[in-house]
């Protein structure tokens, strides 16, 4: 009996690991057969980053234009994993967020083209202000950090791009007060994970599926999709929405919204080629459990008010930040006739039929809104526009509400060769994320034989204060 227990257990492990084995050889599909859900550690790199930051003033990037303030430049510790210019793009700071004292800063690319296509995997790379010291946590299994949330003694990132098959999407996790961040691979289907959101006692995802809707009804089926668990993330239930991508989770006075990329032309006539365009709304409504239901009234004219030809703009809507019982996202806008591509950002109150309240954040005609952060007082952006060749001047600019609605006020000026992308911190002090000004008008693509010095500059973090 002990000799049949062993070739039953034994011979099912070896087989295991010849098909593992035969998946390296053979690639995806038989790996799909044998790949595990579950959660796993990230241990840290065995070659952990620990950086010193240069000295107060020291190669200070920024021209401060605002009396009063102060800058220290905490160096470019993306050098490490990617050090030549033409890997700007993978430098680029998607992402910064100060949380339990701690900044962590989000590298990589995702995007399928350019020089650094698919640039994982990525480091995780934490500062400590106190030690002013760099760290890499751990190493992702993914092409790009690009967000961070934070949910009480937990920080979440969502699997943007990851490294692998398609049979499981990716979760990472980190309680305060541990010492490492584990991976949480049990997402069935999942691409694409863009955002998340602890949302009435449950996790909450939007993202993209890779079996969206029904076989034969396009050619593709991959497409847009939310995800709900009631367990932490060990069970999910998968709601397809028949779209592209699901970009973004919206908490707006006490219900939750699933928010689609907006279609333009090019986007409009795939959703007709795939069969999809009858079924595609931009926003779905959570109703509980895995319950949502369409919300045709809010279209794209509704969500980005006061721009112009809305509804024939494609739209990335991203970084969603809440404010007591409100939020406030960036939309990025692609071109339309006799309108430029822009990034700007828009604040919501109420999303309830009949009672829709949705308002642009103003800023400077030229301006584009790169960041959104949050005070008691109301939303901050950080916003650029060009001020020369190679000279950008930007703005963190901190709303208000008044009677008329959000009122900017200034609260930093400064000139950069390349302009902050991601921002982090509080009304006085703040951290900025500095990449290459990407897709701009006259902008140089990364190349192996010229070097901007913008490119040069892209991810370095900068300090400011008053």
């Amino acid at each position: 009996m002990a000799a049949l227990a062993w070739r039953r257990n034994g011979g099912r492990a070896l087989l295991v690991l010849l098909l593992a084995a035969l998946a390296v050889a053979g690639g995806r599909r038989l790996w799909l057969r044998v790949e595990p859900a579950g959660r796993w550690p990230l241990l840290p790199s065995p070659w952990p980053l620990v950086l010193p930051a240069p000295a107060a003033g020291s190669s200070a990037p920024l021209r401060l234009e605002t009396p009063g303030w102060r800058q220290r430049s905490l160096g470019n510790p993306a050098r490490q994993r990617y050090p030549h210019c033409w890997q700007a793009r993978a430098r680029t700071p998607w992402d910064l967020i100060l949380w339990q004292q701690q900044l962590y800063l989000g590298l990589g690319d995702s995007s399928n083209k350019g020089p650094t296509a698919n640039g994982g995997p990525v480091p995780l790379l934490r500062y400590d202000p106190r030690r002013r010291l760099w760290y890499q946590d751990a190493s992702l299994p993914e092409e790009a950090v690009e967000r961070f949330v934070a949910a009480g003694d937990r920080l979440w990132i969502p699997g943007a791009d990851a490294r692998g098959s398609w049979r499981w999407g990716n979760l990472y996790g980190h309680r305060s007060g541990g010492q490492l961040w584990w991976q949480e691979r049990r997402l069935p289907g999942f691409i694409h994970v863009h955002d998340l959101i602890p949302w009435r006692g449950a996790l909450v995802v939007a993202g993209s599926i890779e079996h969206a809707v029904p076989v034969g009804l396009g050619s593709e089926t991959h497409g847009s999709a939310v995800a709900v668990s009631a367990d932490g993330g060990q069970h999910w239930s998968v709601t397809p929405l028949g779209g592209w991508r699901s970009t973004a989770l919206l908490p707006v006075a006490g219900q939750l919204y699933g928010l689609e990329a907006l279609p333009g032309p090019a986007l409009q006539r795939w959703l007709q080629r795939q069969g999809r365009q009858a079924r595609f709304h931009a926003v779905h409504q959570w109703q509980g459990g895995g319950a949502w239901i369409a919300r045709p009234d809010l279209t794209a004219s509704a969500l980005l008010p006061e721009v112009p030809d809305a509804a024939r703009r494609l739209a990335w809507l991203e970084g969603v930040q809440r404010w007591g019982d409100g939020a406030a996202w960036i939309a990025a806008i692609g071109p339309a006739p006799g309108a430029k591509a822009t990034r700007q950002a828009f604040a919501a109150s109420d999303l309830a039929a009949g009672r829709v309240a949705v308002q642009r954040l103003l800023l400077p005609p030229a301006a584009m809104a790169m960041d959104l952060a949050t005070t008691a007082s109301g939303p901050v952006v950080l916003s650029r526009e060009p001020s020369g060749p190679g000279q950008w001047l930007q703005t963190i600019v901190q709303f208000h509400q008044s009677p008329a609605g959000w009122q900017p006020r200034p609260l930093l000026q400064f000139r950069t060769a390349a302009p902050a992308q991601s921002l982090a911190g509080q009304s006085g002090h703040w951290f900025l994320g500095l990449g290459p000004a990407l897709g701009e008008p006259g902008e140089t693509p990364p190349s192996k034989s010229t070097c901007t010095q913008a490119q040069a500059l892209s991810g370095t973090v900068v300090e400011v204060w008053r």
